[in-house]
């Protein structure tokens, strides 16, 4: 347990990618054997988010990295892997992907299977995983993957034919390595294609998508927007927020229901030499977390386009000094 008195698994606690509980009997986390017995563990050590396994698959040419997070300080929008991929000692690759770039998953916990694409056989790789503001998490430096097993037997002093397990074909040559590098930047394209339907959404309601963000903000969230809580329907993207919300609206916005105790909201008191002082919509929470939403909740449902994208940890400091100063402001009145 920890200090706040909460069960905490051992792997939350080290980053160690050992089995506890026994749902886990397939894929890449299956386990033989008997688990992890429980047991008191004192310890200050924490790792937000880590790489717990990284596959080479030859056969789709891709590299499989699965992270492990720590559900209430870690998310995956806010993570970036960099792939550095050389021969003989010399760079040959590096690209870094933001994971808020491509499709993921609805709902993520504390486990996430990346695929990305790899020049191939006989590299040696350095796969490192950041937070967006540029903090290193986790590092697997300058390693490679066993791809090949040959042996050979003299059985009664006659040798015998080579056993070849694993990759049968030769080393790639320069035109081969030539070859695969444009395949990368084609399947990169792609990927990053796919999730542009995330950020720029038409036609496409992501009401349930926005209210699963929120749903794991920690802390207090702060929210602007000159026109949530127009209708009131505005208050349902709330539904399951478990801190306390702050928002910043124009005039027309209505109360939000008794039955939200935990949330409050100031409205701007319009006026020609004071028009509302901000135009965007921003939602943002802890440290570093925030998202710039083009809409308000009621046009989330797509039938105009807009843009949806995370927020850097800078600008998500900068808005709270502003949400702040708005928040005091003489034109600003309560609910």
């Amino acid at each position: 347990m920890d200090d706040r008195g909460e069960k905490r698994q051992l792997v939350e606690l080290l980053g160690i990618d050992v089995p506890t509980d026994s749902p886990h009997r397939e894929g890449p986390f299956a386990h033989e054997g008997p688990f992890a017995q429980p047991a008191v563990l004192l310890g200050r050590i924490s790792r937000r988010a880590w790489m717990a396994r990284i596959f080479y698959k030859a056969e789709e040419e891709q590299l499989h990295v699965w992270l492990r997070m720590e559900r209430k300080r870690a998310d995956p929008h806010e993570l970036e892997i960099e792939v550095q991929e050389r021969v003989d000692g010399d760079l040959a690759a590096c690209r870094r992907l933001r994971l808020a770039d491509i499709p993921m998953p609805a709902k993520v916990r504390s486990r996430l299977g990346v695929m990305l694409p790899t020049l191939g056989r006989g590299l040696q790789r350095t796969v490192s995983l950041y937070h967006r503001d540029g903090e290193l998490l986790d590092q697997r430096a300058a390693f490679s993957f066993v791809e090949r097993i040959e042996m050979t037997m003299t059985v009664n002093g006659a040798a015998q034919p080579t056993i070849v397990i694993g990759e049968k074909r030769p080393p790639a040559t320069v035109a081969e390595r030539l070859v695969d590098l444009c395949r990368v930047e084609e399947q990169y394209a792609w990927w990053l294609e796919q999730g542009v339907r995330r950020r720029l959404i038409s036609g496409r309601d992501i009401t349930a998508h926005l209210n699963r963000r929120l749903r794991r903000a920690t802390g207090e969230l702060l929210i602007i927007d000159s026109y949530f809580g127009k209708y009131p329907t505005d208050w349902d993207l709330l539904d399951g927020v478990k801190g306390p919300v702050r928002i910043l609206t124009g005039p027309d916005a209505q109360p939000p229901s008794p039955t939200r105790p935990g949330v409050t909201a100031r409205s701007w008191k319009l006026a020609k030499a004071h028009p509302i002082p901000w135009h965007d919509r921003f939602y943002v929470w802890g440290e570093h977390s925030g998202l710039n939403v083009g809409t308000s909740p009621n046009g989330l449902a797509g039938r105009r386009l807009f843009r949806i994208d995370e927020l850097s940890g800078p600008e998500v400091r900068a808005l709270k000094l502003r949400f702040e100063s708005w928040w005091r402001h003489r034109r600003t009145r309560p609910l």
